[in-house]
């Protein structure tokens, strides 16, 4: 017994104070458990604020005081727009003050009701450096807002090094996983241990979730794209709602090599059309009954370009990289080809 002792951490201060163990449990504890724990003891504060890249992933959805509210209806937009853009204001000025605002890469802003001042904040303001942005289902800002939003940001003339977005999440739906708990809801759990009883904080959790030990998602035998606005051949949930205008096409061909997303643009034969025009895939077929590919043929990751493939829901936890949201491990198998079309007939 004397052995183990020497052996197991004797504390959980000691257990998060290894590096790796801290960055690989911080996306499921969550910003608002972190926060707390470093208010606990100064030892905790120095823990969280100064390990870098414990702020990388940052998931602000379930933050209820940025979510809409039923009563909202009967406040004019103006001053809506700037009760909430100050709430935003003050979360985002909490993480300057304690230096790791310049380290937040991934930002989750699904179903809240996020004001176009600050989106345009994050996307424009230099004290931020977002990889991977998701708006999902924010419901609030208007479409040709965001349209000019990104085509400001992809402009001819923008600086050298910009846009540092390289990745958005807008028109799919955010996905459903298990509920995971927060820090003060894990401790008071009769079953709980510490914080590692929250769903997917130990390491190597990802083996019964979305991802493996090493953050890629995993297939499970099932559809990998499953969790993309590509369903299953023949559905599609891409363009609902909000953003099902035409001029987005040609918004993310100007965005094609700088800004990824969770759609893509059709690739068959444009220049055979009578509108010839950039039109969005929204439909996943199986390819050729005798061969299974298409003429321009099946998007792959790994070897096809970015634009040629949707990033994947979720996001990643542990990497900003676009190249990682569009990755799947297929545990020694071939992938699975993505044929992506739009309706439009010739």
């Amino acid at each position: 017994m004397a052995a183990v002792d020497k052996v197991l951490p004797s504390s959980l201060l000691d257990l998060l104070s290894n590096d790796l163990i801290l960055r690989h449990t911080s996306p499921y504890i969550g910003i608002k458990s972190l926060v707390s724990l470093a208010t606990t003891s100064k030892a905790y504060k120095s823990l969280v604020y100064d390990t870098p890249l414990v702020f990388q992933h940052v998931d602000l959805h379930r933050i209820r005081v940025l979510m809409w509210a039923a009563w909202d209806v009967s406040i004019d937009q103006e001053k809506l727009d700037d009760l909430y853009a100050q709430r935003y204001r003050t979360i985002f000025t909490i993480l300057e003050n304690k230096n790791v605002i310049q380290d937040v890469r991934t930002l989750i802003l699904d179903e809240l009701y996020v004001p176009t001042t600050v989106i345009e904040d994050i996307l424009y303001n230099e004290r931020y450096q977002i990889r991977l942005l998701s708006v999902r289902n924010i419901g609030t800002t208007t479409t040709h807002i965001m349209m000019r939003i990104l085509h400001h940001l992809v402009r001819p003339s923008r600086p050298t090094g910009t846009p540092k977005l390289k990745g958005l999440y807008m028109f799919g739906q955010r996905n459903r996983p298990q509920s995971l708990y927060n820090f003060h809801e894990i401790t008071e759990r009769p079953e709980a241990i510490g914080i590692t009883a929250s769903m997917g904080a130990q390491l190597g959790a990802g083996n019964h979730m979305d991802y493996d030990q090493n953050g890629f998602r995993k297939t499970f035998g099932e559809d990998p794209y499953s969790d993309s606005p590509y369903g299953a051949p023949g559905l599609s949930n891409v363009l609902v709602g909000t953003w099902s205008t035409p001029e987005w096409p040609e918004i993310l061909e100007a965005c094609t090599g700088l800004i990824a997303f969770d759609g893509v643009l059709c690739r068959h034969n444009r220049e055979k059309l009578v509108d010839s025009r950039p039109k969005f895939a929204t439909v996943r077929l199986t390819g050729c009954k005798s061969c299974g590919t298409c003429p321009e043929g099946p998007a792959y990751p790994g070897t096809s370009p970015p634009d040629h493939l949707p990033l994947l829901s979720p996001p990643p936890l542990h990497s900003p990289k676009v190249e990682m949201a569009q990755r799947i491990v297929i545990n020694g198998q071939s992938y699975p080809p993505l044929i992506l079309r739009c309706r439009t007939l010739p």
